[in-house]
């Protein structure tokens, strides 16, 4: 899945992929205690709308490994559903700068120009 999904995108989403967000996303919450467990937490809450909850955890995620691309990647969503986006861009910048050759660069980029036009 790819930058943000409006409600009936993700629908649609869950629907193609036969998950069950409710019961998957409530295993995925009960994880452990890294950083790439707080990533899929933060996911798991974002997929439940549960913006600020998700932000948490992937500030969790960063202060655990500040070298991990993936929550400042996935960061920009609920943030942006919160209409933070100055925010949302600086989690865009750190990202770039983290890993500017990331597989999934230019997804962060493109958020980034999106958050950007809201604040312009």
């Amino acid at each position: 899945m790819t930058g943000c999904l409006t409600p009936k995108e993700k629908i649609k989403y869950r629907i193609e992929k036969n998950w069950n967000v409710p019961e998957d996303s409530k295993k995925l919450i009960n994880c452990n205690n890294s950083s790439d467990a707080y990533n899929n937490k933060g996911a798991a809450l974002g997929n439940l709308n549960k913006y600020q909850e998700a932000i948490n955890n992937y500030n969790k995620a960063i202060e655990l490994d500040p070298k991990n691309f993936e929550p400042y990647k996935n960061k920009f969503c609920p943030l942006y559903n919160l209409k933070r986006y100055e925010e949302a861009v600086e989690t865009c910048d750190k990202a770039i700068k983290l890993e500017p050759n990331h597989h999934d660069i230019q997804e962060v980029i493109d958020n980034r120009i999106k958050a950007l036009n809201k604040i312009n």
